[in-house]
């Protein structure tokens, strides 16, 4: 039926951009050959010219060639719709696969064509569906605008009740919620996270001192400071005042602490100061630690409080936690010797603190004596573990000084600083040096000495670990830096090759569709007439077309494949049917090779389950494989047959050419594979043709042989399965990669036309893996067997809702209906096979509770 001339009060200006006059041309000719179809052609070579027409021309419709010489004809179509650009445009491309055509609309296409199909209804139809979506398009950008705003407004109230106002973390209602959830997760997968509650240390004379908005700029700097040193993962939110607190996910106590120790150093290496004072000490924060498990999550919360005010009672700057406390008592075992190395110019108080260490229970140790640096670092230089007390007044040499240089020396073994003056600021000055405790000389005892001894082995044993997950952490890095140097380059290697061969294979086609064109005008005689030997020069040119437009699908087959986004369309249809679609390909290939070509007929077969355009490039490779390989007069045989009416129908090519060596059999599936010396025919190709098919035919479900004797000819066949659910349904489960599938239902939500219902089998069908089966078990409802889990689920059915939505967006001829789907059970391992395929009986006679 002729499509019907748009009417229009004047005629339309067409605008043909595109690189080969000679397509040009072509589409100029082929409009004029639309009866009473009125329009004025202009043409532009490239994209200059093409934005200098449209500037300066009424242009009513453009068609946009989908190569434009060295530049990607879409890019301009991205640069005109990104400009707002809103006259339509139509693409026209050599190669009108599923997959172009995504490309083409998200650029912001009308339609598109392929250069092959470029007849009258084709261009009519294209020029009707571009205007009619220029319209949907108008009134789509301006809803947008309207949900945009709305979806703005809604983000910012959002943002507004979960931050806190000053700080811009989560507000603790937020963090709340956050913790709930993290809390009601781990205690279902027995996983750990730990909390910080974070108090900085004398705020309050801070905001007396400096004033209130020295406080607030604190409190931000600290915020800030948090959030760098924190993981993603980590949910860090204000507590109140000048408290906060940290979730640490995934995380127990050794890293919780790890991780505050962390925060202490980094707040501490700010220097916010205390007062103007040049003197005044930095800001420190106190921390407490807590991990889960617990019965509630405030019981973590309650436990960090509690190693918070152990903290801030222990003299502030500090990380305390459970895990520290019994670390340190596993560490000092009843049979531990240890060496106490005591620095200090005071004999007599080195003396009375190692009779204070004698006292304690359960510690044995070795004891030396050093009155000054000097002779502490030559004793620490082969002691690098052994438990130093430093006087803080060390002779006319700071103590402070003094544990500087031990450390810089390399001594990372625990150190406590004894002081006749536990001054906040000494103290603090030593705890910046690198002090691990502190004791002040009134107070030696072996209670004070047992605990400081517990502290600084605790901190000694955090350093040492942290020094070994840093050495870890950068080496690994390091291999990962390296790695991902490695998948950049393969990744850039891989995007080229395959880019390559998709500019290749398009740069081919668009000349071989024009020499095609143009030989089919000069072979029918619409140019004027030919003679018989004319003719058939023509038609060694038109098969030698199909030859090179053979090498090209190959090409573009193979790319997909090894890319895995080579989709199926499987459905029922009659095997009959797809060898008749390609009976004239064949018979003409055939004749030019002056081969005999023997197509049987076979009108009882069952329906096939496949993918009716991949089992016909199956058969074509297969047949004109044969072709080449017989000699003039030779004899091919094409014949479908369902063998002792099995689940498979079977179709044979055969052939009686020279044959192929056993030792070659198998190597004639490869990839690039081609056996030399027997290809009569003058055209080469890749060696790809039988690669494919065999892909192919497994996409399908299907198994391909050959058998062959040199000298007498090959028989090369395939199967494709029959459309009965319970013979395919085994087939693809013995096929799955994974060890789930899931059985999920699909009904269309609005009563619609037939026409509707199969637009929208053919948008399922492209929407799901090539892994996944559907089924249609009515006009409007559909079973779909997906090789996924119950996690995978969720975002299958949310991605098909997208897309839908999306070509909506895109639909003049109306939109899909809204999709109801679901999911009626997943099954695992030996289940697979008999529990599913029973509820998918089920399912399709409507009797879903039998199979429960």
């Amino acid at each position: 039926m002729q499509a019907e001339v748009p009417s229009t009060p004047k005629a339309m200006t067409i605008l043909a951009i595109e690189d080969d006059p000679g397509d040009a041309e072509l589409l100029r000719r082929r409009l004029a050959q639309i009866p009473g179809f009125q329009f004025q052609f202009r043409h532009a070579r490239d994209t200059r010219g093409a934005k200098a027409e449209l500037s300066h021309t009424d242009v009513d419709i453009a068609f946009l060639d989908y190569h434009l010489g060295a530049s990607n004809g879409l890019d301009l179509l991205e640069q005109l719709r990104s400009s707002g650009e809103t006259r339509p445009v139509v693409v026209l491309t050599g190669n009108a696969d599923v997959y172009t055509a995504a490309s083409m609309t998200r650029a912001g296409a009308d339609d598109y064509l392929a250069k092959s199909d470029l007849h009258p209804e084709a261009l009519l139809r294209a020029i009707k569906n571009a205007n009619e979506r220029q319209l949907v398009r108008e009134h789509s950008k301006r809803s947008e605008v309207i949900v945009e705003r709305l979806a703005d407004e809604n983000v910012e109230l959002s943002l507004a009740n979960r931050l806190d106002a000053l700080t811009g973390l989560l507000s603790r209602a937020a963090w709340t919620e956050i913790i709930t959830q993290e809390h009601e997760r781990s205690s279902r997968y027995s996983r750990t996270y730990s909390v910080l509650l974070i108090d900085v240390d004398y705020f309050k004379s801070l905001n007396d001192i400096r004033g209130h908005a020295a406080g607030d700029e604190c409190l931000n700097r600290l915020a800030k400071c948090f959030l760098e040193v924190c993981r993603s993962m980590d949910a860090v939110g204000r507590h109140g005042g000048e408290e906060f607190v940290v979730l640490l996910p995934e995380t127990d106590s050794d890293g919780a602490l790890a991780m505050g120790e962390r925060i202490r150093k980094a707040v501490w290496d700010l220097g916010i100061a205390r007062s103007d004072s040049p003197d005044a000490s930095p800001v420190t924060v106190s921390i407490g630690v807590a991990s889960s498990p617990a019965d509630q999550w405030e019981d973590v919360v309650t436990r960090a409080d509690e190693s918070l005010y152990v903290a801030k009672a222990l003299g502030r700057n500090l990380v305390w936690g459970e895990r520290a406390t019994k670390a340190t008592a596993r560490a000092q075992g009843p049979h531990e010797r240890i060496t106490v190395v005591v620095v200090d110019d005071d004999a007599g108080d080195a003396e009375l603190l190692r009779r204070q260490l004698e006292e304690l229970r359960n510690l044995s140790f070795d004891y030396i004596h050093c009155d000054n640096a000097k002779t502490a670092l030559t004793a620490l230089k082969s002691r690098q573990e052994a438990l130093v007390f430093l006087d803080y007044r060390l002779g006319e040499t700071s103590g402070v000084d003094t544990l500087g240089e031990l450390r810089a020396a390399g001594v990372l073994g625990p150190v406590i600083a004894v002081t006749g003056n536990a001054d906040e600021y000494i103290v603090a000055d030593l705890m910046r040096a690198g002090a691990d405790d502190y004791i002040a000389k009134g107070d030696v005892g072996p209670d004070v000495l047992r605990r400081a001894i517990r502290n600084a082995a605790s901190q000694y044993s955090r350093r040492s670990t942290e020094a070994r997950n840093r050495q870890l952490v950068a080496e690994l890095q390091s291999a990962k830096r390296s790695l991902e140097g490695k998948n950049r380059r393969l990744t850039e290697l891989y995007k080229t090759a395959h880019q390559f061969v998709d500019n290749v294979s398009h740069e081919f086609r668009t000349p071989l569709t024009v020499i095609k064109e143009f030989s089919s005008i000069l072979r029918d005689g619409l140019a004027g007439s030919v003679s018989t030997e004319q003719g058939e020069y023509l038609d060694i040119v038109l098969n030698r077309v199909d030859d090179l437009s053979t090498m090209v699908d190959d090409m573009l087959d193979i790319s997909k494949l090894e890319a895995g986004v080579l989709g199926v369309a499987r459905r029922n249809c009659q095997m009959q049917d797809v060898i008749q679609n390609v009976r004239t390909t064949l018979e003409r290939k055939a004749a030019a090779a002056k081969v005999n070509l023997t197509i049987g007929e076979a009108p009882t077969l069952p329906d096939v389950y496949c993918d009716p355009e991949k089992i016909a490039r199956v058969l074509i490779n297969l047949t004109v494989n044969a072709i080449k390989f017989c000699e003039e007069g030779g004899n091919v045989s094409i014949e479908a047959a369902r063998p002792d009416d099995g689940p498979f129908v079977r179709v044979r090519v055969t052939d009686n050419g020279r044959g192929i060596a056993p030792e070659n059999v198998e190597a004639i599936f490869e990839r690039f594979k081609q056996l030399e010396g027997n290809l009569r025919s003058s055209t080469k190709g890749f060696g790809l043709g039988l690669s494919i098919a065999k892909e192919l035919v497994h996409l399908n479900f299907g198994d391909i042989t050959v058998e062959s004797r040199l000298g007498e000819g090959s028989t090369f066949a395939f199967t494709v399965p029959v459309a009965d659910p319970a013979t395919v349904l085994p087939i693809c489960l013995r096929r799955l990669s994974t060890p789930a599938a899931s059985l999920l239902s699909a009904q269309a939500g609005a009563a619609v036309d037939a026409r509707v219902l199969d637009a929208l089998d053919g948008f399922l069908q492209h929407q799901l893996r090539r892994s996944d089966l559907l089924f249609r078990t009515a006009p409007d409802s559909w079973l779909i067997v997906a090789a996924a889990g119950e996690s995978e689920l969720g975002c299958m059915i949310a991605r098909i809702e997208r897309a839908r939505a999306d070509t909506n967006r895109n639909r003049p001829s109306g939109p899909l209906p809204l999709l109801r789907i679901e999911i009626k059970g997943t099954w695992r391992g030996f289940q697979q096979s008999r529990e599913l395929i029973k509820r998918f009986e089920c399912e399709r006679r409507g009797d879903a509770g039998a199979g429960i």
